[in-house]
């Protein structure tokens, strides 16, 4: 009689074991870019030429060159401070209704100056900055 219970237990105990898994592939992932197909660096601003006002005491100097720092300001460098940055802001500057586009610049004043015109010829001659011709 255990031949029978071997012949009706065999067919289900066959059904209750849990077929043999294959190995799923490992999940695929997109190529990372190369390094030709990653976006350029935005290229930086290009350096200015204006002139420089000095806005609270209303002092006008000629052209000076100014870098851009990236958060909407200047630093600029210009002959009568020789080796000493000044942090600007670009700015209009108008008097007697001539408005030119200037590097307002945090400057102390030691005084009072009468407000002229800016030199709106401030323009980069191959490498030097400079203004209008006399």
């Amino acid at each position: 009689m255990r031949w029978w219970l071997v012949l009706v237990l065999a067919p289900a105990l066959g059904c209750t074991r849990q077929p043999k898994r294959e190995a799923s592939p490992p999940p695929t992932r997109a190529p990372s870019p190369r390094a030709s197909e990653a976006p350029a660096p935005p290229a930086p601003a290009p350096a200015r030429c204006l002139p420089v006002v000095a806005k609270e005491c209303g002092c006008v100097y000629d052209c000076g060159v100014g870098k851009p720092n990236g958060d909407g300001t200047y630093t600029v460098s210009h002959q009568f401070w020789k080796d000493t940055p000044l942090r600007a802001r670009i700015d209009r500057w108008c008097v007697d209704q001539q408005c030119t586009e200037v590097f307002a610049a945090e400057i102390v004043c030691d005084g009072t100056c009468p407000p002229r015109p800016a030199d709106p010829g401030c323009a980069f001659h191959g490498d030097t900055c400079s203004g209008t011709p006399p």
